[in-house]
């Protein structure tokens, strides 16, 4: 995969990240601190972590790591769990 595709595929991924973070309900609270700003924290300190990394096969790990991250994310946001309930 060329350089300039891995980066769209992490940008990409950032940003789908913070939007699905952001839907995340705000009454689900976290001791003092929203699940939401925990989560958003999280998420920008590891993509900040791995900002230098220059090795593609590692990027392209840390990417599947990232999309199944998302993937959970959207599974949890939609539990009934997690969704108020009326």
């Amino acid at each position: 995969m060329a350089t300039q595709q891995l980066r769209r595929n992490v940008l990409s991924l950032y940003k789908n990240l913070l939007k699905e973070v952001k839907a995340w309900p705000y009454y689900v609270e976290r001791s003092e601190r929203s699940i939401r700003g925990h989560m958003t924290s999280t998420i920008r300190s590891e993509f900040s972590k791995n900002k230098g990394q220059q090795n593609p096969q590692i990027i392209k790990e840390l990417i599947e790591n990232g999309e199944n991250e998302l993937k959970m994310i959207k599974e949890l946001k939609n539990d009934k769990f997690y969704r108020k309930v009326s």
